[in-house]
């Protein structure tokens, strides 16, 4: 089974900010993701627009290797290396492009091809209602940090 899945929607943070978020390796990634373990998340080696990051998930008993990589303006990808529940090879690719008048526009291309039953029940839900669960989750912590970001009145 190989589901892809694309969900796109706007968001009132800046370009910058959602790919700094999206390419945050420093312990507070945890913070910024809420469904990451942090006892989970290592960074085990980065380089200048890349890392290579160990990450699970709080609720579940999956994690990946995968490496991150944002090299290109306005796009992050990340590509599994391993994984306990998907595929070598499938991975995430975000591209976040500016609005007129502010925030951003964010294409979140997502593929997983299970290799495990929790792998194909994550996939199966993603083929029924991944556009709205990716918009969803990414969507929240997008605006979770724009609200944060804006001045005091």
């Amino acid at each position: 089974m190989d589901v892809r899945v694309h969900s796109s929607f706007e968001t009132t943070l800046a370009p910058s900010l959602v790919v700094d978020a999206l390419v945050d390796m420093t312990p507070q990634r945890p913070l910024i993701w809420p469904h990451l373990d942090p006892a989970r998340f290592v960074v085990r080696d980065r380089g200048d627009g890349w890392a290579i990051v160990m990450e699970g998930d709080r609720q579940l008993p999956i994690w990946q290797l995968a490496r991150y990589e944002w090299s290109t303006p306005g796009t992050v990808t990340w590509t599994v290396l391993e994984s306990n529940f998907c595929t070598p090879g499938d991975g995430i690719r975000v591209v976040v492009v500016p609005l007129p008048g502010g925030g951003s526009q964010v294409d979140i291309y997502w593929r997983r091809r299970p290799t495990s039953l929790l792998g194909s029940m994550i996939a199966v839900v993603h083929r029924i209602a991944g556009t709205r669960t990716l918009r969803s989750s990414y969507s929240r912590v997008f605006e979770r940090l724009a609200a944060e970001a804006a001045p005091e009145p």
